[in-house]
């Protein structure tokens, strides 16, 4: 199984580190991430460098979905928010994105409406992707299934 991991305080190419952590994992077709915020640009920049194998292992069975765990925190800096945005398009341009991305943050998840709409406006409407913010996994996990099912039977068929 591929994992990704960034540790709080590493440092992505410049005097300033990680502030949190971020890890992810591919489960079948679903990249389970797991984010603690707040996030900023060194984690972000971390990111970008480390994620495209896990996604393009992903990718290379089939259509697959994100589901990404917030906890403490989901607010992201501007710069961080720039470059999950350049992330994102990237990970669209070379054909190995999710077909859909599912956010799950608890009612205490510090910036949870704020951010939600944010990344949909931003990030994800923009790029045609569908996204859904949840309270628990279960829920999204039954929206990203819905979603993986549409994907597979378009594959399938065409």
């Amino acid at each position: 199984m591929t994992t990704v991991s960034i540790a709080r305080n590493e440092c992505a190419g410049s005097v300033f580190t990680a502030h949190r952590e971020y890890s992810a994992r591919l489960e079948g077709r679903v990249v389970r991430d797991e984010v603690v915020g707040p996030v900023n640009m060194e984690l972000l920049r971390l990111f970008h460098q480390r994620i495209a194998p896990l996604y393009q292992q992903a990718h290379a069975n089939g259509p697959f979905v994100l589901l990404s765990h917030y906890y403490e925190s989901i607010l992201m800096s501007p710069g961080a928010l720039d470059g999950f945005v350049e992330a994102a398009g990237e990970l669209i341009a070379v054909g190995i994105a999710p077909v859909a991305v599912a956010h799950v943050a608890g009612p205490e998840v510090e910036g949870r409406e704020f951010m939600g709409d944010i990344l949909r406006k931003k990030i994800f409407d923009p790029m045609c992707l569908p996204y859904q913010l949840f309270d628990n996994t279960d829920s999204a996990q039954r929206w990203l299934d819905e979603h993986l099912t549409k994907a597979l039977d378009h594959d399938t068929n065409h």
